[in-house]
């Protein structure tokens, strides 16, 4: 019974955070940890164009969700690698 209760009041975790000194946003996943993965639909007014989900998406195919992750964070790892999207359509 505990168990219920205590994932009932679990939030998924932010991608995004905000560096308190810079501003800046950062990103940071960690792709093999994850089971499924909860997209956020753009906000009224934002530009469609490209987005993958615009609407929002809930992922619960286990190589489509880490694939995505593993393709996110990829150009931090080797920024030589080309990425298949703009990064900072994100932001």
């Amino acid at each position: 019974m505990f168990f219920l209760l205590a994932m009932a009041t679990v939030e998924p975790p932010q991608q995004l955070w905000k560096n308190s000194v810079t501003g800046a946003l950062h990103f940071q996943v960690h792709p093999c940890g994850v089971m499924e993965l909860y997209v956020s639909p753009l906000p009224e007014g934002a530009s469609r164009e490209g987005a993958l989900y615009p609407d929002g998406a809930h992922i619960t195919d286990l190589k489509e969700a880490r694939g995505l992750l593993y393709t996110m964070q990829r150009p931090a790892i080797a920024p030589s690698v080309s990425c298949l999207f703009q990064c900072n359509a994100f932001y």
